[in-house]
């Protein structure tokens, strides 16, 4: 495997692995019983900055490395779980601002549907290293 498709593979595969790791940290804590929404909506900020940062990096090494031919999908993937995870914070923090549950789980099915594709983005990088 060249140094460019390595590259690319390593940083796609980092990022992608945050929105695992944060939306656990959000699910969690919006589902423990000691929750104060104070602390709900600490977490899903500092959630929504952190993956925020990553794809900030990621995006950058690929404007600076470009995209290697026949992965330009792989980056189309992580620009639309970006997307998802942002709208899933938003609508989640608009839900508390708001009282409104029904923002709530819509921002539970943003993040569920974020997870999804970065998880099969990572399983389509796994089979293709």
């Amino acid at each position: 495997m060249d140094q460019a498709r390595a590259r690319f593979y390593s940083d796609a595969v980092s990022y992608l692995g945050v929105i695992g790791d944060e939306g656990a940290r959000v699910s969690q804590t919006m589902a423990g019983d000691g929750s104060t929404l104070a602390g709900i909506e600490a977490v899903l900020r500092s959630a929504k900055s952190t993956e925020n940062s990553r794809y900030d990096n990621c995006s950058s090494s690929r404007a600076s490395g470009g995209i290697p031919n026949g992965l330009g999908d792989i980056a189309e993937n992580a620009d639309e779980v970006h997307r998802r995870f942002q709208k899933a914070m938003n609508e989640c923090l608009r839900g508390i601002t708001d009282s409104n549950g029904e923002q709530i789980i819509a921002g539970g099915q943003a993040l569920k549907s974020s997870a999804t594709l970065a998880s099969t983005t990572v399983m389509k990088i796994n089979a293709q290293r």
